[in-house]
């Protein structure tokens, strides 16, 4: 006979961290198009009305939790008559405690990435010459489906799986893989009924994707430079020379 399982985090304050991250190309014309435009990358691409950084994701595009579950909650095999936890649409501490249901924490901390971001002279293969890397975090409720098993849980058999390219710890689904018993089962959630708070954080950085490694786009220090040099910033064709001889690039 299966048991019927719910994963889900019990921390407060956030329960949940919700992340959206996304990363995308720039040519080098859009990159002098904007320097003519603004000063501060950053600021222009998360304030403007014009343009929604999101939205310009043709390498990556993220959405959901980076809080890993610490709690697994079962349904005793003499009540899945009484008791359905997908009919828990939103937090399980909603419903708890209850006396027919198995509680039991898990720890699985030591999945938990260490580097939010990129950094400059990070290795990135197979994208463009210009890269811009974005993520804003949100506080919610992330909703796991139930999923059933006929062998004994065993934590150590479950585990997050990450987005490939997700640099924020952007978890895709969890994955509970028993080798002995055969049994392999994905895991995916959604966001809970409540929805999510607006974002705590937002970021947006561009980088060069140069031999070195990433190099990060300071538009002042850039803009400075080229006055230095005595060149027009108006001029497209002397800023293209200088950008691609800054950063090494294919003319």
């Amino acid at each position: 006979m299966s048991t019927q399982i719910k994963i889900y985090s019990s921390n407060t304050r956030p329960r949940y961290f919700i992340i959206e991250e996304c990363g995308g190309s720039m040519s080098l014309d859009e990159l002098i198009d904007l320097l003519q435009e603004t000063d501060d990358y950053s600021d222009y691409m998360l304030h403007s009305d014009e343009v929604d950084i999101f939205y310009n994701n043709n390498i990556f595009h993220y959405y959901g939790a980076s809080t890993i579950v610490n709690n697994v909650l079962f349904v005793p095999n003499d009540k899945k008559d009484v008791y359905d936890l997908n009919d828990m649409d939103d937090d399980p501490l909603m419903y708890l405690p209850d006396e027919n249901l198995i509680e039991e924490s898990i720890d699985l901390d030591s999945y938990y990435t260490s580097q939010p971001g990129y950094d400059s002279g990070d290795k990135i293969q197979n994208e463009a010459e210009f890269f811009h890397y974005a993520y804003c975090v949100e506080k919610g409720f992330w909703n796991y489906e139930a999923f059933e098993i006929k062998e004994k849980f065993n934590a150590k058999f479950l585990r997050p799986v990450f987005f490939e390219k997700s640099k924020m710890g952007v978890i895709s689904h969890y994955l509970y893989d028993d080798k002995t018993s055969g049994e392999s089962i994905e895991i995916y959630g959604e966001l809970g009924s409540s929805g999510s708070r607006s974002s705590m954080d937002k970021s947006v950085n561009l980088y060069a994707n140069t031999s070195e490694g990433l190099k990060w786009i300071d538009f002042e220090e850039i803009k400075s430079d080229i006055s230095d040099k005595g060149l027009d910033l108006n001029d497209k064709k002397a800023c293209r020379n200088y950008l691609i001889k800054k950063y090494n690039l294919k003319s």
